[in-house]
């Protein structure tokens, strides 16, 4: 508000105030015979009423005005930022941007606005890996629901009468721009792949991997997915594993390739205790894991999305031996 508004609004309640002064002290007071002075009074005292009444009046009304022109104005703005929201940051409008805009677009929405950027070392290419991860994740197989469940036992086939961990693990692969990424298998030394399953959105089996439907490809396996498998939304892939260890104990061990969006791996021990765990990962994203009084088993758990090489590992041991982890 300006000076005029405040200075017209104190004059305003003067009058008003001269007028009860005069009707309630002064006017009273004034002899019969002073006709003349009282009607002379009485006339300026309705007159400073009706003028300090109309400045109060107006000054209101002009302050609801302004009120509503702004909300009219604050309305406009708005509209105006969701057309611009809706045409120039649309979905359609940014399909039509290169790579390289989009990424531009993305690096400029994390860098800060003032000049942090240029007092960190090599930030810039932090926020650059940061950009190409969000373009690439629709180009990445992630995954969900995923399920570890792992059982830690005594090889009594095994002249060493080695520990052994057998893995079933589940998980839910998607489409990416309506088809399915291969799948990729890994091949270690220490651990022996039993079998791996796919079966529909209900559950039902549609194939087991074979060794003849894996190619090779930079030491892994490849199992490309047939077209007839498009029609599901989501594929639900089930794999068991067998993983060896040494004598006196087994190191268990999981790590995503992938984005997954939520995890519950569980441990149990039928031989051995777990003498150690860690997660390779912000904490935070996990909850406090459940470990059981005696040690045999322990459930780690997450719902939140966790990025490619998250990972878990587990020292399981005999508990009468000495802490020494070696073959």
């Amino acid at each position: 508000m300006n000076r005029l508004f405040y200075l017209t609004t104190i004059l305003g309640l003067l009058l008003i105030i001269l007028n009860i002064f005069f009707d309630l002290s002064f006017i009273p007071e004034i002899p019969l015979y002073k006709q003349s002075l009282r009607w002379i009074l009485t006339v300026i005292s309705k007159a400073s009423s009706t003028i300090g009444l109309a400045l109060l009046l107006g000054n209101l009304t002009k302050l609801f005005n302004k009120k509503d022109e702004e909300e009219k104005e604050s309305s406009r703005k708005k509209e105006l930022t969701d057309i611009v929201v809706n045409t120039v940051v649309s979905k359609n409008f940014l399909q039509t941007l290169s790579t390289d805009n989009k990424k531009d677009i993305i690096f400029k929405l994390l860098t800060p606005e003032n000049n942090s950027l240029n007092k960190h070392s090599n930030v810039q290419e932090y926020l650059n890996a940061k950009s190409d991860k969000y373009l690439n994740f629709f180009n990445i197989n992630f995954r969900s629901n995923m399920n570890i469940d792992i059982k830690v036992s005594k090889d009594i086939s095994s002249t060493t009468d080695r520990y052994v961990a057998k893995y079933k693990i589940f998980y839910r692969i998607y489409k990416i721009d309506e088809h399915y990424q291969p799948i990729y298998i890994m091949s270690e030394k220490s651990h022996k792949i039993l079998d791996t399953v796919l079966k529909d959105n209900e559950g039902k089996k549609l194939k087991t991997i074979k060794g003849e439907d894996l190619t090779q490809h930079n030491g892994s396996y490849v199992y490309e997915i047939p077209k007839e498998y498009y029609k599901y939304n989501f594929i639900t892939v089930e794999r068991t594993v067998i993983e060896y260890g040494y004598s006196h104990w087994i190191s268990v061990n999981w790590r995503s390739l992938t984005p997954i969006e939520g995890i519950i791996l569980n441990v149990s021990c039928e031989s051995g205790i777990i003498k150690e765990y860690q997660i390779f990962d912000n904490i935070s994203l996990y909850d406090e894991p459940d470990l059981s009084e005696d040690r045999k088993n322990i459930t780690i758990k997450s719902s939140q999305w966790l990025d490619p090489h998250t990972g878990i590992c587990l020292i399981i041991a005999n508990p009468s031996v000495d802490d020494k982890f070696d073959s």
